[in-house]
């Protein structure tokens, strides 16, 4: 496997265990795009190789989560890995209070990270800080939050859809969000569905991974869009009885998809790196992802 991996993250596991599982299993290098917290779940961007030099471009873009949060506690990780205490409430927030008061959390505003996060204070992280005790000294953020959409309120849970920038945190805003409505809250249950074009619905689970069918969408720059080309990987697609199409893009670019074992798709991209003349290739950007839908035969599509 090489380039760019749209993985599904499970609960319970951190990112830096996944990115080692995928480090032993490859021998390659590996990064991540952005960490998501042990209980949270879904978009992980992992990076290949050389490929890892894109990582930088993929953390400042923007993030999209679905997140439950339980209002009448409050947690002092900020999610349900606690401790957690009740909160006496005097007054349950109605529907229209929640509305109201989700109106100052739109735009651009300063937001404080968790005291047990990986922000780094004076080469520490504030997690480890916190873990001794202590309180990490974390100065506010300008973080821009693009949306925020209410999908159910059933007390005490409320459930959000986030659209936001780089650098916001999840945990941060349902606890100021608790703060703000005198009753607590903490992140019962997250869901990264998107990091920019990256959706959750194309994420490879460890279940797809043990099925080997995967996906791999590739586009290559260049000199790429005679008839040769397209004629070249269809023979490629067709020697490995392979399924998905190839196609030319406005831009220039010829685009792929492939779908097959790991093995065989890894010998493709082997093969289309060469290309049928030499340095016709300047560029190319390689996508592995979810096989949805399953397409039936290899096809050149005009």
């Amino acid at each position: 496997m090489k380039g760019i991996l749209n993985f599904y993250k499970p609960v319970g596991k951190t990112s830096a265990e996944i990115v080692d599982f995928f480090r032993k299993s490859t021998n390659k290098k590996v990064g991540h795009g952005g960490t998501l917290d042990p209980l949270a779940e879904g978009v992980l961007i992992l990076a290949f190789n050389e490929f890892t030099k894109d990582l930088d471009e993929i953390k400042e873009m923007e993030k999209e989560y679905l997140v439950t949060i339980e209002l009448g506690k409050r947690s002092k990780t900020f999610d349900a890995e606690g401790p957690i205490e009740k909160v006496e409430v005097k007054n349950i927030p109605k529907e229209n209070e929640i509305l109201e008061t989700l109106q100052k959390f739109k735009g651009v505003i300063d937001q404080i990270p968790p005291i047990f996060s990986a922000v780094k204070i004076k080469g520490k992280r504030a997690y480890e800080i916190s873990r001794k005790g202590q309180i990490p000294e974390l100065k506010p953020k300008k973080v821009l939050v693009k949306k925020i959409e209410l999908i159910n309120y059933n007390w005490p849970f409320l459930k959000l859809n986030i659209v936001s920038s780089a650098g916001f945190y999840v945990r941060s805003f349902a606890n100021d969000l608790g703060n703000e409505l005198k009753c607590g809250g903490y992140v019962f249950k997250l869901l990264r569905k998107r990091v920019g074009p990256f959706e959750v619905e194309k994420s490879i689970t460890f279940e797809d991974i043990q099925k080997n069918f995967l996906e791999v969408k590739v586009q290559i720059f260049g000199y790429v869009q005679g008839v040769g080309m397209r004629a070249f990987i269809k023979n490629i697609a067709d020697q490995f009885k392979v399924v998905g199409y190839v196609k030319n893009i406005s831009d220039g670019s010829v685009e792929m998809l492939f779908q097959g074992k790991e093995s065989i798709l890894d010998r493709i991209i082997e093969q289309i790196e060469t290309g049928p003349t030499p340095g016709s290739i300047s560029k190319i950007n390689i996508l592995y992802q979810k096989p949805e839908p399953v397409y039936k035969v290899f096809s050149i599509l005009y």
